[in-house]
């Protein structure tokens, strides 16, 4: 603040100087330009006296007052007034070389150059070339608003089009829900029944019963019960569906092979070649109540290797419709819980072809109603 202080007091002393020595009338200091030209010196430029341009140097006396060096006309300056220092840069090149760059020359032509250090208190310039200047804060600045301006106006023009995506997408389901969904999703599932209900079927492991038009697996001890049905299984798209429910509170589980070929004794753990749809509940491994579909792949009557799981929000104690679209040009099996597409997947070990599909039981007791295939 003090040194602030001392400058303006030099600057206010010089002027009066000057007012005692030359007319002021004459004088024009509203274009005036100083800058620091040394430790006790300030240089004002741009002064107009009688119309002509001058510039003089103040320096600090050591008091109260400065000294005037000048004035210094036009013709006489040996470095230009619009000379901008603000971006220069050093760098080192040898013992006795600068490097000095970004020196700019009426406002936007830049110069760059050597200086090597002669001896003594001398430089010289050795090589001095033009360059691309620097970009000024103001440019900086412009360029940073013009790309936040365009930004700005893409995201804009991103949140329109996602907006009207959006409600798109919301007149679409309020259109969907208005239609009976399920049963527009039911007339595209294959149409011609090729087997229904539980005649000449065969019980291979469990205890089985049949009824009117259910059939039921009682054994609360079998782990792999299955009770099988002689049918071929060659269409490209091909439809199986059951209705099955189980009042046992605890372990329970019931699905259906197909496109099953191969078994020997059916008593075991997998079915030969075959996929199997499988609903179970067993809160001790699970840790939860929840019921889970899964996707099974069998390769034998030992083994069988679980390719999809997820949980349902439908208690397995309850009637499930189970409906499984097998496509084989697409490789796709689809599942339908009442109805409603719950499971997709595009099998990697596909199977062309089977003779035979079988109903399964975990434990008992298990009803099943409804058994049909359609292609």
């Amino acid at each position: 603040m003090k040194r602030l202080l001392l400058v303006l007091v030099i600057i206010l002393i010089a002027t009066a100087v000057m007012a005692q020595t030359i007319d002021t009338k004459l004088l024009d200091l509203s274009g005036a330009k100083t800058s620091v030209a040394g430790p006790d010196k300030i240089y004002i430029r741009s002064i107009y006296y009688n119309g002509v341009e001058l510039s003089v140097i103040l320096k600090y006396d050591g008091g109260t007052g400065a000294v005037i060096y000048g004035p210094y006309y036009k013709a006489d300056k040996q470095i230009p007034d619009k000379i901008d220092l603000g971006y220069v840069t050093f760098k080192i090149q040898d013992n006795n070389k600068i490097a000095i760059s970004n020196i700019i020359l009426n406002n936007r032509v830049a110069y760059s150059g050597v200086i090597k250090w002669e001896g003594g208190d001398k430089l010289n310039a050795e090589t001095v070339w033009k360059s691309v200047p620097p970009k000024t804060k103001e440019q900086l600045l412009a360029e940073l608003k013009e790309k936040n301006a365009a930004l700005t106006s893409q995201y804009n023009k991103q949140a329109a089009r996602l907006t009207a995506q959006i409600e798109k997408l919301k007149a679409s389901q309020a259109a969907s829900a208005s239609k009976p969904s399920v049963q527009k999703k039911v007339q595209a599932f294959p149409e011609y029944t090729v087997f229904s209900g539980f005649k000449n079927g065969k019980a291979l492991l469990g205890n089985w019963k049949t009824g009117y038009s259910t059939l039921s697996q009682t054994s609360v001890s079998q782990r792999f019960a299955k009770y099988s049905f002689n049918i071929i299984q060659n269409k490209p798209e091909t439809l199986f569906g059951f209705t099955a429910e189980s009042s046992v509170k605890e372990k329970i589980g019931y699905g259906l092979h197909f496109f099953a070929s191969g078994e020997k004794t059916g008593s075991g753990y997998g079915f030969g070649q075959s996929f199997l749809v499988w609903l179970t509940k067993d809160p001790r491994y699970y840790q939860s109540k929840h019921t889970y579909l899964q996707l099974y792949r069998s390769y034998d009557d030992i083994k069988m290797v679980q390719i999809a799981s997820i949980s349902i929000p439908v208690s397995i104690n309850s009637k499930i419709k189970t409906d499984i679209i097998y496509n084989r040009l697409d490789n796709l099996i689809s599942v339908y819980i009442n109805g409603q597409n719950k499971l997709n997947y595009s099998v990697v070990s596909p199977i062309r072809s089977g003779n035979k599909i079988a109903l399964r039981a975990l434990g008992g007791p298990v009803e099943f109603s409804k058994l049909y295939v359609k292609t």
